[in-house]
Parts: C-alpha cells; sequence; structure tokens
C-alpha cells in the first residue's frame, strides 16, 4: 500500500487560529498583504518547511513561522507581541483539547522560540506613529 502523501496549509492554519484568538485585529498572510488598512495588523508566514516522520505525531511538518504585529501605540503593540508569545507556547498545553487544531486544515503539536516578537521599526506616519514587532517560531504541525 501506497503512503498518502498530504501537506498541511501552515499560513491558512495559522491565520485561522490568530483571526479567532485576536479577533480586534486584522490578521493576514504574507501572500495576502497588499495594503494595511486597518490596525492592529498580524501578518503571518511560514517557511522552511520539513517533512518529519515520528512514532508519537505520525507524519508532521517543522515550520518556520514569523510574525508580523504593526499598530500606531507602541504600549498597545508591545502587549499584543506578548499576547502573541503567551498564545503561541499555549499550544505545547496538551491539557486543552482541541487547542491549535482547526478540523480538515492542521494541528499545531508544540512550538519553540526562533526569537520573541520584539520592536523592530518605527515611524512617523501622517496618521500618527506606526509600529512594527517581529517575531519567529518553530512549530510542529500535523494533518488535522
Amino acid at each position: 500500500m501506497a503512503r498518502e502523501r498530504y501537506a498541511v496549509d501552515v499560513n491558512l492554519l495559522m491565520k485561522m487560529l490568530f483571526d479567532q484568538q485576536f479577533p480586534d485585529a486584522t490578521v493576514a498572510t504574507a501572500s495576502d498583504v497588499d495594503a494595511v488598512d486597518r490596525l492592529p495588523f498580524i501578518i503571518v508566514n511560514a517557511g522552511n518547511g520539513v517533512r518529519l516522520e515520528s512514532s508519537s505525531a505520525g507524519i508532521a511538518w517543522q515550520w518556520n513561522v514569523h510574525v508580523t504585529i504593526l499598530g500606531n501605540d507602541l504600549e498597545y503593540v508591545s502587549d499584543l507581541a506578548d499576547e502573541i508569545d503567551e498564545y503561541m507556547h499555549s499550544f505545547g498545553d496538551s491539557w486543552i483539547i482541541g487547542h491549535g487544531r482547526i478540523d480538515g486544515v492542521g494541528a499545531i503539536g508544540g512550538v519553540e522560540d526562533i526569537s520573541i516578537p520584539t520592536k523592530t521599526a518605527q515611524a512617523e506616519v501622517p496618521t500618527g506613529d506606526l509600529v512594527q514587532f517581529d517575531g519567529t517560531y518553530t512549530v510542529l504541525v500535523t494533518k488535522a
């Protein structure tokens, strides 16, 4: 019997999870961004996916997920960055049933920091300050 080959759309999975958790923010994948129309704005971008096989997770993928947060208030964006970091690390809490899972899309099995979200840019624009925070995580993803 041939082994089933499938992939998980990690960008879609992360967008859907972030949409649920952060309803006051606009969430998009990097490929969908052509303009920022409402702040705060969260951009997720998965790359460098590697297929893994393990006895505990079955077939899984390890991805680097980059998160960019844009907003116009340093304190608010800093707090949102902290909330995102806490949320990302909550995926390792196996006691939360169904957490990090979207049926038919994928599930997150674990998260590790590459770099926690920190301020990378601040600029004055006609409508006020624009602040950017960036962070990157290694995310273990399985098919749901």
